[in-house]
C-alpha cells in the first residue's frame, strides 16, 4: 500500500511496517496532544517475577527534573520519508 494509505491506517489504530523492515520492527501512531507521532512499536516483554520487580524498585531509580523535549525524545520516531514508499503492510 501507498505510504498515504498507511497513514490513514496509522491514524485509526493499525499496526503497519515496510516489508524493507525486519519482521520485528513495526509502527503505530499516537495522538499526542493533537500531534500525531509516528514510532516503532515495543514488543511486550513477558510478566516480570516479584524478585525482578523487587531489584526494579529496590532504590535503583531516581526522580530527575526534565522538559517536555526530553520527554517526546524517548519515543522512536519514523521519519516523514519513510512515507514516500509504496510498499507498506498491515500487521495487526
Amino acid at each position: 500500500m501507498t505510504g498515504i494509505e498507511a497513514l490513514s491506517l496509522l491514524k485509526n489504530g493499525k499496526t503497519l511496517r515496510r516489508t524493507s523492515w525486519e519482521p520485528h520492527e513495526k509502527c503505530k501512531a499516537l495522538d499526542f496532544f493533537g500531534q500525531w507521532i509516528v514510532h516503532l512499536a515495543r514488543e511486550e516483554k513477558d510478566e516480570i517475577s516479584d524478585q525482578q520487580l523487587k531489584e526494579i524498585f529496590n532504590e535503583r531509580f531516581t526522580l530527575i527534573d526534565s522538559s517536555f523535549d526530553d520527554f517526546f525524545g524517548s519515543f522512536d520516531t519514523i521519519d516523514a520519508g519513510e512515507f514516500l514508499h509504496d510498499d507498506w503492510v498491515i500487521v495487526e
